[in-house]
């Protein structure tokens, strides 16, 4: 399963500031899995880190979910049938399309969250998508 947060838009770079509101961190049951023993160095945690994504969310993650559901749509329809896991491609750090997300951070009400920076961090994922790029790089990691 792919844990996708939010992001907004900021004039003239769009999708690069974490939402206000983005939930994100660590699981306190799942421990992590394989595919994310790349980052483990960054989580420096044995558990599942989330989100692996992010998209537009100013209306919450019930706006970003379904975007990158479609964008996934978008691959199986180019692949021609199923995916597989999506997640073993995106730990790998080489798909082209990945727009890194630098900047916010999840504090919220005097508990501290974790902020964006550059590459995987435990609030923003990878960061989120360019689906012109992303999607045939994607395509070609799964076949």
């Amino acid at each position: 399963m792919t844990a996708v947060g939010g992001t907004n838009s900021v004039r003239n770079v769009p999708n690069t500031t974490l939402w206000p509101d983005s939930g994100g961190g660590l699981s306190k049951v799942y421990n992590r899995p394989s595919w994310q023993d790349s980052v483990s160095g960054i989580t420096k945690s044995t558990k599942r880190s989330f989100p692996d994504i992010t998209m537009e969310g100013t209306s919450g993650t019930s706006e970003s979910s379904p975007l990158f559901a479609a964008v996934l749509a978008l691959a199986a329809q180019a692949k021609g049938g199923r995916l597989g896991q999506v997640n073993t491609a995106l730990y790998t750090g080489k798909l082209a399309g990945v727009v890194d997300v630098t900047s916010g951070n999840n504090t919220f009400n005097g508990v501290t969250g974790f902020a964006a920076a550059k590459g995987f961090d435990i609030v923003s994922g990878w960061g989120t998508i360019d689906a012109a790029k992303f999607v045939p790089s994607l395509v070609a990691a799964l076949r």
